[in-house]
């Protein structure tokens, strides 16, 4: 697997979250986990930028994103970070 996919969903990130995080399809996502195709250069480059976006995550915003809203919300105000 991806290693910064890995990461993403340790923190507890959906396929739909990683894919708004970094300006994919939650299809997408999921077509690189299982293999299908690998991301371009562009979406590399995005993956890179949002691995370092998930290295700020504190304790406490992990706990706080097991709720959906919370998370969700994390997603939308780190996606210009990652993009």
């Amino acid at each position: 697997m991806i290693p910064f996919l890995k990461k993403a969903r340790a923190a507890g990130l959906t396929n739909r979250d990683i894919g708004k995080l970094i300006g994919v399809s939650a299809q997408t996502v999921s077509n690189w986990r299982d293999g299908v195709y690998d991301p371009s250069r562009r979406t590399i480059a995005a993956m890179e930028r949002a691995d370092k976006v998930l290295d700020t995550i504190t304790p406490e915003q992990r706990n706080r994103m097991r709720n959906g809203k919370a998370r969700r919300a994390w997603v939308e105000q780190h996606r210009e970070q990652a993009e």
